[in-house]
């Protein structure tokens, strides 16, 4: 595990969310926005991994991350809160953390709105 500080009496593991692939430090580096991680003493920013598909994280140095909201999707990993893209017309999606397109309409239906969370939108 990776340690910061001077001397090996006083180093510390990097806590959770953070990485330090350098000796003789005195602090750690955040996991970047898009990535989080639960582990401590992290020596890379391998150990910071990316938000799955659906998920999101618009901070730096977290350790959990975020289900898109209804109506939108997200298909790929990591990414801040813009990268969840809304549901284009003619679709809804009323789950969050959605990693599939939206669904569209049934046939003889339409939707003129963006970001539709129910079926009834249709």
């Amino acid at each position: 595990s990776t340690l910061t500080g001077q001397r090996n009496s006083s180093c510390m593991n990097c806590t959770m969310a953070t990485y330090n692939p350098f000796y003789g430090q005195s602090s750690c580096i955040n996991c970047p926005a898009g990535r989080y991680s639960t582990k401590i003493g992290n020596d890379s920013i391998a150990g910071c991994f990316p938000c799955v598909e659906g998920q999101y994280n618009s901070a730096s140095g977290s350790t959990k991350c975020i289900d898109c909201p209804a109506g939108t999707y997200k298909l790929t990993t990591g990414g801040t809160f813009s990268s969840c893209l809304d549901c284009p017309t003619g679709t809804y999606n009323p789950n969050t953390g959605a990693n599939y397109e939206c669904p569209q309409c049934p046939a003889f239906t339409k939707n003129p709105y963006t970001r539709q969370t129910s079926y009834s939108a249709c």
